[in-house]
């Protein structure tokens, strides 16, 4: 056969090979396998071993799992408490407000109704079951008054059964009497067997009692004897100690004494010694003619010093001469012009008189003057001096007109409004007769000048009361 030519096959026969090849597992090697899995094994070996960077790894994830695992607990735990500490502190805020609305006028008139309503449904049911005790003992006495009716009809036909029954319940009765009697005389048996019991119970308690006594007087003798030759012993060790005690400090301080005697002995010749070295060591002509220099030195400078102040005091002396000195120049010149002025004044006012004269002397009528800045002037006085009373007064609307525009502050009626009107419902959806609520809410709108309760169901049910009560 030539490889180069095609090989035709039918499609059937294709599709058969396909699924043949496809259907032939490949042949495993044993040895490649068992190989592998030594492999793998020893890996899994390798990771069990602390020094190992596989273990680390491991060890690192896994703490840090765990590490995760605790901060989410942890988060958890504190969520949980926060969220049971506000739910807490929610529970104590509502009770500790109730117990002030309750407290509260209103609350008081409120509970007050709630009480009323409940007490008149009470007493309402007791009243039934009272009707309802009274029909049930009528309609027993009909039936009992119509049993005697029939049977009175056959009384003599029972005369004899009478009889024998009456035989029967006198038997009855001496069989109970006797019983009776003989269960009387049992009882007083055992009466008198108990008062004898608690006789002797309390003679032997009476007995044990003094018994106590004696012995508690006894040990109290004993103790008391106990005690004062305790304390007599007390005493006498007490009194040795403290002569131990003070000759012991008698002997301290005998020996601190002589020691400080010979510290301070040491000490003065210590002293003696370094003084004696001073001296040899500065007794010197050297030394004495430093001293000398050091000496003529210190008094050339406080006289300059002392030169230096004298000089500044005498400058200072002179300064305040002068100064004087133009204070009095300047205090003439000030009342010279002081007396100018006053010359002028003086004169300016003469002249101003004579005007004044002039112009009541001289009709203004025939004036030849210009007189529109007078009038002027005039005008502007005279719009000054106008009366309050005519002038518009727009204050109020100002102070208005800015009320208005500022916001509301703020206050806690709002609040208390809704939790008052959240009570009441509460109250009146308990209460059955809603009369004494009504009229508490109806007085508490009407003294709080609200047409309407906030977030209160009953508002229109109140609507009419509250009106009459409002026009009363």
């Amino acid at each position: 056969m030539n490889p180069k030519r095609y090989l035709c096959l039918p499609q059937n026969e294709w599709d058969r090979l396909k699924g043949q090849a496809a259907t032939q597992k490949p042949v495993e090697d044993p040895k490649e396998n068992i190989q592998q899995k030594l492999i793998e094994q020893s890996q899994e070996w390798i990771k069990t071993w602390p020094t190992s960077a596989q273990a680390q790894v491991a060890n690192y994830e896994a703490k840090k799992a765990e590490k995760r695992q605790q901060d989410i607990d942890s988060v958890k735990a504190y969520l949980e408490k926060k969220k049971n500490k506000q739910r807490v502190d929610t529970e104590a805020m509502q009770k500790a407000r109730q117990m002030i609305f309750n407290d509260s006028c209103y609350g008081r008139e409120l509970l007050s109704a709630l009480r009323y309503s409940r007490d008149r449904e009470e007493r309402q049911k007791q009243i039934e079951l009272k009707q309802y005790i009274k029909e049930e003992a009528a309609k027993y006495e009909k039936v009992l008054d119509d049993k005697i009716a029939a049977m009175s009809d056959n009384i003599y036909n029972f005369g004899s059964r009478d009889q024998k029954r009456e035989a029967e319940l006198r038997h009855m009765d001496d069989k109970r009497r006797a019983h009776n009697k003989m269960m009387s005389e049992t009882k007083k048996a055992q009466i008198k067997e108990e008062d004898r019991k608690k006789k002797l119970g309390a003679l032997e308690d009476a007995r044990l009692m003094k018994q106590f006594l004696e012995f508690e007087a006894h040990e109290t003798d004993h103790c008391k004897h106990v005690i004062e030759a305790e304390m007599a012993q007390f005493k006498k060790d007490h009194r040795k100690a403290r002569e131990e005690s003070r000759k012991r400090n008698e002997l301290d301080t005998a020996i601190m004494d002589v020691w400080r005697r010979h510290d301070d002995r040491v000490e003065h010749r210590k002293k003696k010694v370094l003084k004696e070295m001073h001296q040899e060591k500065h007794n010197t002509p050297l030394m004495k003619s430093a001293y000398e220099a050091v000496k003529t030195a210190i008094e050339k400078g406080e006289k300059v010093y002392n030169d230096f102040i004298d000089k500044g005091i005498k400058r200072y002396e002179e300064k305040c001469l002068k100064k004087e000195e133009k204070d009095k120049i300047d205090e003439i010149n000030r009342k010279a012009k002081l007396l100018e002025l006053a010359k002028e004044y003086k004169n300016t006012v003469r002249e101003c008189d004579i005007l004044e004269n002039w112009s009541k002397a001289v009709c203004e009528r025939y004036s030849l003057l210009p007189q529109k800045k007078a009038q002027k002037k005039i005008d502007e006085k005279d719009k000054e001096e106008h009366p309050p009373f005519l002038k518009e007064c727009t204050t109020l609307r100002d102070a208005l007109k800015k009320r208005s525009q500022e916001p509301t502050p703020w206050n806690a009626l709002d609040s208390s409004h809704k939790y008052f009107a959240e009570q009441a419902e509460a109250v009146l959806a308990e209460c059955k007769y809603k009369e004494m609520a009504e009229k508490v809410i109806a007085d508490y709108r009407k003294n709080n000048c609200l047409e309407k309760l906030p977030s209160a169901k009953y508002n229109d049910r109140n609507e009419t009361y509250y009106s009459c009560t409002c026009t009363k």
